[in-house]
């Protein structure tokens, strides 16, 4: 067996086994789409096959917004072009001419970049469905060899409603040149075109559940429902949202409760004109993380670019084309392994939160906070690690907001500015002492000792001290936390030493002698001699001499920073004589739309219910808020004379939402942003 594998036939089948295995996984991109159908929903409209009857979508695509540290608006616009040109080679999409779209934008006088409501109404004015826009977030150039690695993200909009309805999060890299030492402007396009076409291949295979509603109904409890045609078959999942439109306009937002095989029910989110049977519905897409190409430093003290984007999710765990890809990765893992650890950590998730549902986030209540939490990788000992960097992104940017030990794993991010100092990659020692031990002396009487060896060691050096501004209210974030471990190196022992001392003594005896009738001689006293101990041997340090290294950084969801919303009426205990017709208020949080109302007869909210949802928009959402007409005379026993009541404040597009704080035992719904508790009587 061993010569088999060391022989030039062995390496050889152990070698392309793995990639044959894995290469059709990759070039079979887009046969799934095509198998199933001669129509698909690749942009979220419907779109169909060469040779269907059924119109193609129009598609205007804007110039991306280059948000890297390399080059400026001319790689934005190099990316945009590849992905048009990408979009046109795969028929599903009718992609509309620069020219044309570029006249008409100056014909609407409107400025890049757009927003909403600039795309929608440039998308009405060319005719257009749906409007593709994108960024590219990071271009890192290595040398040796020279290369160029690009993150990309698309996203498209549909020109009716403005939701998002396809798109793609990609990082490619150009290919390698041996020798090449030019300028890396090539490079850079070569990677953008890469990470253009595999955004491309996926949308065309992404397919979001479409619809029509069959019927609607108002609950007991005043809930409008919907009955729709479509199930767990066409992909619906429970909390799935989606937009209702008729004609060309949208007419609504729902929420999927119940799902079968073949239809779902729906609760109304937000509804504008009314939703009603035979308007359609069409799921929102959920845009994946935005790829973040970090440095990490090697062995030798240079960086290279480490590529950080989770892969999508897929449903039917088989063994088939999907076990095969990890196998054969397993494989090549094998063959190609290295002492290289990923150190990247896990589960990171970003939760607006306020004094109201954790006075230990330690704000004042007129003041909004973010809670980041993670977990550290499996793969890297506890002692190894450093410490985290705590990163906050906005608008395409990001810095370092905080800095934590090796065993805390929360931060929390507040409106106040603050100076921070990054952990930075380099060289490093980790010291483990260990008792010295002393040799016990020779001699006679001999006795030693040793003396105990000491060690010490650095661990990690630190970056340049910056001041970073604080959260701003209404501000919708990222976070990103990224460790720096010590990655294992030579190993070195140190000591001191130990010196050992002894004292002997001896008492001779002498022999009587014989004679005739002589007399023995007395014997002498003899004289011991001095013992000399030897030197004893102080303890040893074993020092851990390795790398300081970055692991990638993986991002958080995205979390908008809440001020507590304020509950003004009724208050301070007030008389409430009607309970079939109260009527609550409040002062809303900038940057929320949905409130709720929770009222409960104890003021720890047991056994409580929540009122709503109320939807706001828009400058509206963080003024004045009501909640009228509200029947609590069936909800309490009449011999309650006290009823508590606070408002809850979320961003409904944030994920996972606000943190429960206190309030995760009380059960129920708890992911609000909580203003403080008021009261009012009965009696």
């Amino acid at each position: 067996m061993k010569r088999i594998r060391r022989s030039k036939a062995g390496r050889w089948v152990a070698t392309i086994l793995p990639v044959l295995m894995v290469l059709p996984q990759l070039l079979g991109v887009a046969a799934p789409a095509a198998a199933q159908g001669t129509s698909a929903t690749g942009a979220g409209v419907q779109v169909t096959t060469p040779g269907a009857t059924e119109r193609i979508p129009a598609i205007a695509v804007l110039d991306f917004v280059n948000t890297s540290t390399y080059g400026g608006p001319t790689v934005g616009r190099n990316a945009a072009a590849a992905v048009a040109q990408y979009m046109e080679d795969t028929e599903h999409w009718d992609i509309l001419r620069a020219d044309q779209v570029a006249k008409t934008m100056v014909e609407q006088g409107l400025t890049p970049p757009l927003d909403v409501l600039g795309m929608r109404q440039l998308g009405r004015a060319l005719g257009a469905d749906a409007i593709v826009t994108g960024q590219v977030p990071a271009v890192v150039v290595s040398d040796n060899p020279k290369r160029a690695q690009v993150a990309l993200v698309i996203e498209m909009r549909d020109v009716a409603s403005g939701e998002l309805i396809n798109g793609a999060s990609e990082v490619a890299t150009s290919g390698y040149r041996p020798g090449y030492t030019g300028d890396p402007d090539p490079l850079v396009n070569e990677a953008l075109r890469k990470a253009a076409f595999a955004g491309v291949s996926k949308m065309s295979q992404q397919s979001l559940p479409r619809g029509t509603v069959m019927n609607t109904a108002v609950t007991e409890g005043g809930t409008l429902e919907m009955l729709l045609n479509i199930g767990a078959n066409a992909g619906v999942t429970p909390g799935m949202e989606f937009i209702v439109t008729r004609g060309s306009d949208q007419v609504g937002r729902i929420r999927v409760t119940r799902v079968e095989a073949q239809r779902a029910t729906a609760v109304a989110v937000e509804q504008t004109k009314g939703i009603r049977p035979e308007d359609k519905v069409q799921a929102i897409f959920k845009m994946p993380p935005v790829p973040v190409i970090a440095q990490a430093a090697t062995p030798s003290g240079a960086t290279a670019p480490v590529i950080t984007t989770p892969a999508p999710k897929k449903k039917g765990p088989g063994i088939g084309a999907a076990g095969a890809a990890i196998a054969g990765i397993a494989l090549l893992a094998l063959i190609f392994k290295g002492s290289t650890k990923s150190g990247a950590v896990r589960d990171i998730a970003a939760f607006s939160t306020g004094t109201f549902n954790d006075p230990g986030v330690g704000v004042p209540s007129n003041q909004a906070a973010v809670l980041v939490k993670w977990n550290p990788p499996n793969n890297v000992r506890s002692v190894d690690v450093v410490g985290f960097n705590v990163y906050r992104q906005s608008a395409g940017a990001y810095d370092v907001v905080g800095v934590t030990d090796r065993v805390t794993t929360s931060f929390v991010d507040t409106m106040t500015a603050r100076s921070v100092t990054p952990l930075t990659p380099g060289g490093g020692t980790n010291v483990t002492p260990q008792p010295g031990t002393g040799s016990t002396g020779t001699g006679t009487t001999g006795t030693g000792t040793g003396t105990t060896g000491t060690g010490t060691g650095t661990t990690t050096g630190t970056g340049t001290t910056t001041t970073v501004a604080g959260i701003v209210p209404g501000q919708t974030y990222r976070y990103g936390v990224q460790m720096l471990y010590l990655q294992a190196g030579s190993q070195q022992t140190t000591g001191g030493t130990g010196i050992g001392t002894g004292i002997g003594t001896g008492i001779g005896t002498g022999t009587i002698g014989t004679g005739t009738i002589g007399t023995g001689t007395t014997g002498t006293i003899g004289t011991g001699t001095t013992g000399t101990g030897t030197t004893g041997t102080g303890g040893t340090s074993t020092s851990n001499v390795g790398q300081i290294v970055a692991s990638p950084i993986w991002w958080s969801g995205p979390v908008t920073a809440l001020i507590p919303p304020t509950a003004t009426s009724p208050s301070a205990g007030g008389l409430v004589s009607d309970l079939t017709n109260v009527t609550f208020q409040w002062t809303g949080s900038v940057g929320a739309n949905q409130y709720v109302v929770e009222v409960a007869d104890n003021p720890n909210f047991r056994n409580s219910i929540q009122l709503g949802p109320v939807v706001a928009t828009g400058t509206a959402a963080s003024g004045s808020q009501t909640l009228a007409g509200q029947n609590l005379s069936t909800r309490f026993p009449a011999t309650v004379t006290t009823l508590y009541w606070r408002v809850g404040a979320r961003n409904r597009f944030d994920s996972p939402g606000p943190d429960p704080g206190v309030w995760g035992s009380v059960g129920g719904d708890q992911r609000w942003v909580f203003s403080d508790i008021e009261s009012f009587t009965t009696r």
